[in-house]
C-alpha cells in the first residue's frame, strides 16, 4: 500500500478508510481484580481489556489458585 499523507494523528485502522474511528474499539470496561489471601494480604490489578482478561481469571485462574500458599517461595509475586 503507497504512504498516504495524514493530518497529524496516524494510525493503522486509517487505511480502511470504509469504517468509521468509532468502531475501532473495543466494548470492554475496565476491571479490577482483587485477590486476597487468609491473613489479609491482598493485591490489585487493573486493565482495560475486561472481556478477555475476566475469562481467563473467572474461569482458570481462580479454580486453579483457590486454596493455594501465595507465601510460598515458588510464588513468583511473593514479597518477603
Amino acid at each position: 500500500m503507497p504512504r498516504q499523507e495524514t493530518a497529524g494523528f496516524v494510525a493503522p485502522m486509517f487505511r480502511y478508510r470504509d469504517l468509521p474511528r468509532s468502531s475501532w474499539g473495543h466494548p470492554w470496561h475496565r476491571t479490577i481484580c482483587v485477590v486476597t489471601v487468609d491473613d489479609g494480604t491482598f493485591g490489585i490489578g487493573m486493565t482495560v481489556h475486561a472481556g478477555p482478561v475476566e475469562q481467563i481469571i473467572n474461569g482458570h485462574f481462580a479454580s486453579v489458585l483457590r486454596g493455594q500458599d501465595c507465601t510460598t517461595p515458588r510464588c513468583a509475586a511473593s514479597v518477603p
